[in-house]
């Protein structure tokens, strides 16, 4: 008998507890080197290299379910209302705290003013109402009239007037200090507190030397509702001042003809939309850096003066929507960045963004439609039912879209067949 069989037959343990050593062993390497989800006869390579079989029993856990809160619906055409004494419609106003809608009727002297998706009444007003606007967290709005002052509306009801001091044309609230401030289109700014003027302010371009030194055509306006600061532009000089209480504080050269603003205050942008660029300012959008105290100025078709119309801001984004009515399709920015282009109907003119759902209204005038956007993408595009839809606005509350279709503008300050289409 060798001394191997010696030492087996008399530790035989020895080897029955090295193959369990072994076992042990090869479900341990199994289990390092096994991956949930896989299938169980996939061939994977051990740590030293050799090949072997995951286990056959797979312990994946269930997936966790992710909440998708449901997306409000598209909203959909619910009636056109004829507006037969309105003449070629401007734009679309809200007050929330009376929850009426007005849309001032350019060429027929009147604003037609809506409640719950309704025409209530049409009050009359001196020639050319344009722009209309909620005083803040009041029952008043307060709708410029371009040679009759600025009319003041409680409800559907006329309760003053603001005298002119030449043309007032655009219109906003400030929620700091409460006053109105309306431009002008002589270089000036009316303040304005309730239904009393507090002052007219006039506005000089510094750059310029006496007597042609106003500061212009001042139509667009934005106000800051964290710092109360007013920005107002100069289509005609290309300007936009800055105005703390009824200071006018600086002043920043942005381009020719500045048709719109908006401002995105969570982020510290102003938007602004150029109607008329030149040679020498040949962009049709810049974007003022509230922090940096910057502009940046952005041309989006080089080699091409393109025009920009109406700009407005998703404040859940912070995307900013630009109508290019020559080419028929709408400028997306975030900052300082163009980051998509979308197409629109034929001449793109206004847009509105909708607070709480992000969807995007844009009236196309010569296609007759409205398109409608969510984030960057087109979700929709709905037939106005009325001629030239020209501006649009939301009520908030019952979260109705207002469109104003400008009619047939059929010869100079004429227009027929004006109406509203409503949204919801």
């Amino acid at each position: 008998m060798s001394d191997k069989q010696i030492k087996f037959k008399t530790y035989p343990h020895l080897g029955i507890i090295a193959g369990l050593i072994l076992l042990f062993m090869g479900l341990a390497v199994g289990l390092m080197t096994y991956v949930p989800g896989q299938a169980a006869d996939q061939v994977i390579a051990g740590i030293d290299g050799t090949p072997h079989y995951l286990p056959m029993i797979r312990l994946d856990p269930s997936p966790t379910p992710t909440l998708i809160p449901t997306p409000p619906p598209v909203p959909q055409f619910l009636k056109n209302i004829a507006l037969p004494s309105a003449q070629c419609p401007n734009s679309v106003g809200f007050n929330p705290i009376g929850g009426y809608v007005y849309v001032p009727n350019n060429f027929s002297s009147n604003v037609s003013v809506f409640k719950d998706a309704s025409q209530v009444t049409t009050s009359n007003t001196g020639f050319w109402p344009t722009y209309a606007a909620a005083g803040h967290n009041s029952p008043l709005t307060y709708v410029t009239v371009l040679h009759a002052g600025v009319t003041v509306f409680n409800g559907p009801s006329v309760i003053g007037v603001i005298p002119r001091h030449y043309e007032p044309y655009n219109i906003a609230a400030n929620p700091v200090n409460g006053y109105v401030y309306a431009t002008d289109l002589d270089s000036t700014v009316q303040i304005i507190n309730g239904t009393s003027l507090v002052t007219n302010l006039s506005i000089t371009d510094p750059e310029a030397a006496p007597p042609h030194n106003g500061a212009g055509w001042l139509r667009s306006i934005a106000i800051d509702p964290h710092t109360g600061l007013v920005y107002v532009s100069s289509w005609s000089h290309g300007k936009m001042y800055v105005i703390d209480d009824t200071t006018v504080i600086a002043n920043y050269r942005a381009g020719w003809g500045i048709i719109d603003m908006a401002l995105d205050a969570a982020r510290g942008y102003i938007y602004l939309a150029h109607s008329d660029p030149d040679q020498t300012y040949p962009h049709n959008i810049s974007v003022f850096n509230i922090n940096t105290q910057t502009f940046t100025y952005i041309d989006t078709d080089l080699g091409d003066l393109n025009n920009s119309r109406a700009v407005a801001i998703d404040p859940t984004t912070g995307y900013a929507y630009v109508t290019n009515p020559a080419k028929n399709n709408v400028s997306v920015l975030l900052g300082n960045q163009v980051i998509a282009t979308l197409p629109a109907g034929t001449n793109p003119w206004d847009v509105a963004v909708h607070p709480n759902s992000g969807y995007v209204f844009v009236t196309n005038r010569d296609s007759n439609d409205i398109t409608i956007y969510k984030g960057l993408t087109q979700v929709a595009t709905i037939p106005s039912q009325g001629l030239q839809p020209f501006a649009v606005g939301i009520d908030t509350t019952n979260n109705d879209i207002y469109i104003a279709n400008r009619g047939d503008e059929y010869a100079l300050f004429q227009c027929r067949d004006a109406s509203v289409t409503i949204l919801r």
